[in-house]
C-alpha cells in the first residue's frame, strides 16, 4: 500500500475505482450483446420449439446458405475506406500526446509525511 502510494500518488485508488467501473461496464455489454446474439434468429418467435412447428407446418420450405457474392459487398469503396482510416491514424497521432501532457502536469496538493525510526 505504501508503495502505491509513493509511485503512484494519491490518485491511484480513483483511477482503479474508475478502471474496475469501465471494466463492469465493457463486460456487462458483452453480456447483454451476447444474449441478444443468442435470440436473434428467433426474434418473431418466441421459442425454439414455436419457431420449429411453424417449419414444419411449411411445405416447400428450404434452406438456403447466404449467398458468397453478397459478402463481398462494401458500404464504402476502398478509397473512401482508406481516407477515414488515414484520418482516424492522422488525428490519433496528433491527440496522443495530449494525454502524456495531462500525466505530466505537476500536482497541485502535495502532502509531506515524515516517517519516525
Amino acid at each position: 500500500m505504501l508503495f502505491q502510494e509513493l509511485a503512484w500518488g494519491h490518485n491511484y485508488r480513483c483511477w482503479q475505482k474508475k478502471a474496475r467501473l469501465f471494466a463492469n461496464y465493457v463486460m456487462a455489454n458483452h453480456f447483454r450483446e451476447a444474449r441478444l446474439r443468442q435470440q436473434a434468429p428467433l426474434i418473431p418467435f418466441s421459442s425454439l420449439s414455436e419457431l420449429r412447428s411453424t417449419r414444419k407446418k411449411i411445405q416447400g420450405f428450404v434452406k438456403t446458405r447466404y449467398p458468397t457474392r453478397l459478402g463481398l459487398r462494401q458500404i464504402r469503396g476502398p478509397v473512401s475506406a482508406a481516407f477515414n482510416w488515414l484520418h482516424f491514424v492522422v488525428v490519433w497521432l496528433l491527440f496522443s500526446p495530449v494525454a502524456l501532457l495531462i500525466q505530466a502536469l505537476p500536482e497541485r496538493e502535495q502532502r509531506w509525511k515524515v516517517a519516525g525510526t
